[in-house]
């Protein structure tokens, strides 16, 4: 009996301190809720680092493919230094050097290709757009694109101001490559400058600026002279190298570019030169007005009527107006990009 009673003592003893311990789990966890107030949980720190090693390694892959991609190319050990001959099947294999050369000559040549040659009877013209006439960068226009050639008729010809500025542009290579004349008033008055006392060379100055203007005035009557006879003995004759604004060329109609060319331009480039601008007069204005039912066009008579009074409809036609890229939106006329339609500013 008094052994039996023991072993019941030893299950009792057993059984309260499993209560104790369990207890002391319970005040442990629930002392940690109250700290922190999230217990925390290892799921969480596996994930995490699991995540961590995912983007590590993502990285890993994004430098490789910036190396393989912009980094400096190994040399492979199959790389031929020097050219071999197979006596067996009478092959030649060139060096890897000599297929690069080859291979960046043919991409040379092929871009070459796709450039148009200059023919022969070029006329040399300034570096202007042929629809706005202004240089590259005007009022933050961008650069000229061309060149594009022209064949130059009697049907086609450039506008008065660009052939002015042309002739112009030629007569300044001309004036650079001629030496000064020694008995000229400029430089006579720049030689005696010297000899006279202090209070003349304000005399000397004026009589400079009177000859220098004479002198733009005879050449400013020279050039009209030599416009207005290039315009009665049929024109300029030859090739003209075209250049263009990007906006300028992109709203122009009927003007497509096919493999670096412009096909169109040569049927179209006379009517573009004869449209002048709404807003400054200019020539080349090439992006036609649409207007709507609420804001009509001014209306303009194409044939007078006989009898003198009221005109019909027949006699009444839209006169068209057109405006240059630049005009249309420093003027706040609508520009559609989508389907390049020029309305109006409401």
């Amino acid at each position: 009996m008094s052994a039996h009673k023991k072993e019941e003592e030893h299950k009792d003893d057993d059984v309260a301190q499993q209560i104790v311990t369990n207890n002391n789990d319970n005040s442990e966890s629930v002392a940690a809720v109250e700290k922190n107030g999230v217990p925390k949980r290892k799921k969480r720190r596996k994930r995490r680092r699991a995540s961590s090693s995912e983007a590590a390694k993502d990285e890993l892959d994004m430098c490789r493919t910036v190396q393989q991609r912009y980094g400096a190319k190994r040399k492979v050990q199959d790389d031929i230094k020097e050219a071999v001959f197979n006596p067996c099947t009478g092959e030649i294999f060139q060096p890897s050097s000599y297929a690069r050369m080859m291979a960046r000559s043919t991409e040379a040549h092929l871009n070459r290709m796709l450039q148009p040659e200059p023919p022969d009877d070029l006329v040399a013209s300034n570096w202007l757009c042929a629809f706005c006439l202004k240089p590259s960068f005007a009022d933050e226009q961008g650069e000229l694109y061309g060149p594009y050639f022209v064949r130059l008729s009697s049907e086609c010809q450039p506008p008065a101001e660009l052939l002015l500025m042309m002739m112009n542009c030629q007569t300044k290579i001309l004036v650079k490559s001629e030496p000064a004349e020694p008995n000229s008033s400029v430089t006579t008055s720049a030689v005696h400058r010297g000899h006279h006392s202090k209070g003349e060379p304000k005399a000397n100055i004026a009589t400079n600026s009177n000859s220098s203007n004479k002198m733009a005035k005879h050449k400013n009557s020279s050039l009209t002279r030599r416009c207005s006879a290039t315009a009665k003995s049929g024109g300029v004759q030859g090739s003209l190298d075209i250049w263009l604004h990007g906006d300028c060329a992109l709203w122009a109609p009927e003007l497509f570019l096919v493999g670096g060319r412009l096909p169109t331009l040569q049927l179209h480039i006379q009517r573009y030169w004869e449209q002048k601008c709404l807003i400054c007069s200019g020539v080349g204005a090439t992006i036609p007005i649409t207007y709507s039912q609420n804001n009509d066009p001014p209306l303009v008579s194409a044939t007078p009527s006989i009898s003198g009074s009221s005109k019909t409809v027949s006699d009444v036609v839209e006169r068209r107006h057109f405006l240059h890229y630049k005009c249309a939106l420093e003027n706040g006329y609508r520009l559609n990009s989508l389907t390049y339609v020029c309305r109006p500013p409401l």
